[in-house]
């Protein structure tokens, strides 16, 4: 695969990821993101995962990024940064120490979606090379982005 195309391949795999575990977000994670997405209005939290999917398949054809991005705004109602915002700056923790959903590796995942989508965008192959080097050691809270690319399986 070139370059270019793994980058894009890679950039849809992650940014559905991202908006699957956006679609966990309750108002008293983040409280104004929560209130200007369409989560709770779409009732996202009963079906994110099959939600995401569906889009992913949708776009996993598509090589403008931007155009993936906002094929899941138009679901999830919030930009890949308002998605980075809410896990950086939410209320993610439940109990002492420990994030079930969201949080502050979830943050990074966005940060890096952002980012492959501004490299792409660019065609910065330094940058595409670095953060495709970066994605396969991806922490989420119980294990690695990568092993959940599987899941993302198109009919």
């Amino acid at each position: 695969m070139a370059p270019r195309d793994e980058a894009s391949d890679t950039y849809r795999k992650v940014v559905s990821f991202v908006y699957r575990e956006l679609g966990a977000m309750r108002p008293a994670n983040h409280k104004s993101l929560y209130d200007k997405s369409s989560i709770g209005r779409a009732d996202l939290a009963s079906d994110r995962k099959e939600r995401a999917r569906k889009v992913y398949c949708e776009t996993r054809f598509e090589s403008d990024p931007h155009k993936v991005e906002d094929a899941y705004c138009r679901v999830w109602g919030l930009s890949l940064e308002e998605a980075r915002e809410a896990f950086r700056d939410g209320d993610w923790l439940l109990g002492k120490d420990r994030y079930t959903f969201g949080g502050p590796k979830w943050a990074v995942i966005a940060d890096v979606a952002v980012r492959l989508r501004d490299a792409i965008s660019s065609r910065d192959p330094d940058r595409l090379s670095a953060l495709l080097h970066q994605v396969p050691s991806l922490p989420h809270n119980n294990g690695h982005l990568i092993d959940k690319f599987p899941q993302l399986e198109c009919p």
